[in-house]
């Protein structure tokens, strides 16, 4: 008899009986089998032996074994198994976004006649291109510091967790380059995870430049055979260092000695949909299986690594200067509520600023315009609400141009409105219209 996680909502493996010559060598765990399942016939992974198993019943058998050895090798089977139960998610499901796409697929063809492919990656790609970074610089006093931490928990082995808190343009990357040189001169794997391909371009392209071919590269702009010609180059060990986005957390990186999450702190490590895991916790419990060093590296690390590094679980390391002494940017914080006056008097402004800006910035944006320079401004939310609807029906007010929801602005809604008068607005064509008292 075998245990086989199938990509279904179950809440664990199933039981098959074994014939042929597979009772006397039965399938690896991780390995994919075909098995029956009610009238359909699926692509499952042998999970070993049941540890009870069942008395009585009539088991059906498993089909076929369609891998010579494990797709998801040991330790990223434990990996699977305590994300799912973390996470709350059938570890049958959760096994299935550990594979590339299509790996379970009914369709999917022996892992044997495809193990010397090579999915050709696609040039015009921007995560892809090798950065023109140069020659490699010398490291800082700081970063020469921090590297010999690392190198130091490299050196000893087992899980070592590090916190990177480096300011922006503090040279994060560079350590990372040289940390992930120092893992694979020893003979281990390296994996770096980045928030999004298209926003760390540059960060991936300076490994592409840094390491070359032993560099693969993991994300969903790929198709589906070049994500799995990338997955077989490092599941055969060609590759040993993976670059990718959140997925790329369950690459089957072979000997794994480095992880590095960089902007740790960012959203884009949250799956929110389907199996809802953050990869930054998912990549510390890796290099925990495995016996790695992690590193978590940001600018503004997020409160629940902060506090782990307060807390000693991870050793706090710091880059609290750009490199050659670069001056941080100008941050003048402009408190409207210190000098609001009185209600009764009329605010005094200067000529031309509009009401939502400070005195203070309407300045700086008249300066910088006059030297010729430009001036970039965020705002966070415009309006009272994001839309207005009838409690009684439920309608919900839209352009009706753009079909988008009107946003609520309770005063000075834009050109026309008067002041103090509540009125809808459309952000996308400028339309305004009276909000209904």
């Amino acid at each position: 008899m075998i245990d086989v996680l199938v990509p279904l909502p179950l809440p664990g493996p199933l039981t098959y009986a074994l014939a042929g010559g597979m009772r006397k060598a039965p399938p690896p765990k991780g390995a994919r089998v075909v098995v029956p399942v009610g009238r359909r016939t699926l692509v499952g992974l042998a999970w070993g032996r049941p540890a009870r198993p069942p008395a009585g019943a009539r088991l059906k058998a498993v089909r076929d074994c369609l891998d010579p050895e494990a797709v998801l090798p040991a330790p990223l089977d434990g990996l699977v198994e305590w994300a799912a139960g973390y996470y709350l998610y059938p570890p049958g499901l959760a096994a299935a976004e550990a594979l590339p796409p299509g790996l379970l697929s009914a369709r999917a063809r022996r892992l044997d006649r495809i193990l010397g492919r090579r999915a050709p990656l696609r040039e015009r790609d921007p995560g892809l291109a090798a950065w023109p970074g140069g020659p490699p610089p010398e490291p800082t006093p700081a970063q020469a510091a921090v590297l010999g931490e690392l190198d130091a928990a490299l050196s000893r082995g087992g899980f070592a967790p590090f916190l990177l808190h480096g300011v922006t343009g503090s040279g994060k990357t560079e350590v990372y380059l040289r940390a992930a040189a120092a893992c694979l001169a020893r003979g281990r794997g390296v994996l770096v995870l980045v928030p999004e391909i298209a926003m760390t371009a540059q960060t991936v392209g300076r490994f592409i430049d840094r390491f070359g071919e032993a560099v693969a590269v993991l994300h969903s702009g790929l198709t589906e055979a070049e994500r799995l010609g990338q997955w077989l180059l490092l599941r055969q060990g060609k590759r040993r260092l993976a670059v990718g986005t959140r997925s790329a957390v369950f690459a089957p990186v072979a000997d794994l000695g480095l992880v590095v999450v960089d902007e740790e702190h960012d959203p884009s490590y949250k799956q929110d949909d389907k199996f809802r895991y953050h990869a930054r916790d998912v990549a510390v419990m890796r290099a925990k299986l495995q016996g790695a060093a992690v590193v978590l590296g940001s600018a503004t690390p997020s409160l629940a690594s902060f506090r782990n590094a307060l807390d000693e679980r991870y050793r706090l390391l710091s880059l609290d200067h750009r490199v050659e002494r670069r001056p941080l940017p100008e941050v003048v914080l402009v408190d409207r509520k210190a000098h609001r006056p009185p209600r009764r008097r009329p605010r005094r402004r200067e000529a031309g600023a509009p009401p939502w800006l400070s005195p203070e910035l309407h300045r700086a944006l008249g300066e910088t315009l006059e030297r010729g320079e430009q001036a970039l401004l965020f705002v966070n939310r415009r309006g009272f609400a994001t839309f207005l609807f009838c409690q009684d029906c439920g309608h919900v007010f839209r352009c009706p141009r753009c079909e988008i929801s009107l946003t609520w602005h309770k005063a000075d809604a834009g050109p026309g409105a008067a002041k103090g008068d509540g009125r809808l607005a459309c952000h996308y064509c400028g339309l305004t219209a009276p909000a209904l008292p």
